[in-house]
């Protein structure tokens, strides 16, 4: 299956990958947010295909429906060069919404505010974070940033041998990080540095850092991935 948009080896959104997302035009104030499929660089807007669309189309048939308009071998989409103009909006010109309320998010919660705000958009720029710490061993706590922020991005270990099924009953993907793992864990709670080989060291995460993080699964000449998910870091609100 190909299509006949032309969409990057190093892609993670291929014709056999059409992921659903909120967008709306960056530079345009205007600009509704509607549904979009994301294939390579570029986001098919579904509001300019919806005169297509059967009425309440389940969402297996959608994606089936899609693979099959931008499909290389249907015409139907890829000939007509004035809905092309009207359906595809490239990503870098998109800014990307929660395609729905975050209700509910698991942890092990301390309070109410343990994990407030903490589902963002991709790209968003996240603040350094403010709150209580121990300055030393039989010292009070003090309030203020964070000195110890870090960045996860985990998997579990492989099974011991009597918990290992036979035959593929697991996913092998691909993680991708510019810090892996969690700094806290890696550095030994800040007591190791990291050096980077080019005369950076790090323990902790630093305003300014940008962090990305990537996840893919490996097909046959394509992949099949989650994107990226991205945040710089900003200094901590001074009051």
């Amino acid at each position: 299956m190909k299509s006949f948009i032309e969409v990057s080896a190093d892609s993670h959104f291929p014709i056999q990958n059409l992921p659903f997302g909120i967008f709306s035009i960056a530079e345009d104030k205007i600009s509704s947010a509607r549904v979009g499929v994301a294939i390579g660089d570029q986001i098919l807007d579904l509001t300019v295909l919806s005169k297509l669309f059967e009425k309440h189309v389940p969402e297996l048939a959608t994606r089936k429906f899609l693979q099959a308009i931008l499909s290389e071998d249907n015409p139907e989409l890829r000939d007509n060069k004035e809905l092309r103009n009207q359906a595809f909006v490239p990503q870098k010109l998109a800014k990307m919404h929660l395609p729905a309320n975050i209700g509910h998010y698991t942890d092990f919660y301390a309070s109410k505010e343990h994990a407030t705000n903490c589902v963002v958009v991709s790209g968003t720029d996240i603040l350094r974070p403010r709150g209580q710490r121990s300055p030393g061993k039989d010292q009070p706590p003090v309030f203020g940033p964070s000195t110890k922020l870090d960045i996860e991005l985990e998997m579990d270990p492989t099974p011991f041998p009597y918990l290992q099924e036979e035959g593929k009953t697991a996913y092998d993907i691909h993680l991708e990080v510019k810090m892996k793992r969690s700094l806290l864990e890696i550095t030994w709670n800040g007591k190791n540095e990291i050096d980077f080989g080019n005369g950076v060291k790090r323990l902790f995460v630093e305003d300014g850092d940008e962090v990305v993080l990537t996840g893919h699964c490996q097909g046959e000449g394509y992949k099949v991935g989650f994107g990226e998910c991205s945040g710089k870091i900003l200094p901590a609100i001074s009051s």
